[in-house]
Parts: structure tokens; sequence; C-alpha cells
């Protein structure tokens, strides 16, 4: 896996397949590979999150995130 920082744009990169978060004011942008059928497509799929709807997601998965980030 690779992180590749670019200002406010954060591209994570799996290989053939990768997903860019754009960082707004009060948003995150976030285009990925979506599925095709039963496999990965060449096809961007695309979402935006609020700033505080992630933070709440990200918030259940933090001692797991930790864990791994950390050992």
């Amino acid at each position: 896996m690779h992180w590749y920082p670019h200002g406010n744009r954060y591209t994570i990169n799996f290989g053939a397949h990768s997903t860019m978060m754009t960082v707004n004011d009060q948003t995150v942008d976030v285009t990925y590979d979506d599925v095709e059928g039963d496999h990965m497509g060449q096809g961007n799929g695309h979402k935006t999150f609020s700033k505080q709807e992630l933070s709440q997601e990200f918030s259940k998965y933090k001692d797991i995130i930790d864990q791994v980030l950390h050992g």
C-alpha cells in the first residue's frame, strides 16, 4: 500500500487499484475503483462525506486502527 499526499488530496494505492480523498473545508470527497460484478472494476465510484460523519464512523474503529498503526 502506498500513501501519497498532494496538498489537500491523498491517494492510497493498492497496486492496480487506488482511492483518492480530497479534503475540503467541511467535506471529504472520495473517488474509488467501483465493483463490477464480483471483481474490482476500472470505473470510478464517488461519495462525499461530511467531516463530522467520517469522524463519527472512524471513532468506532479507533482502537483497531491504533493497534494496526502502532502494533
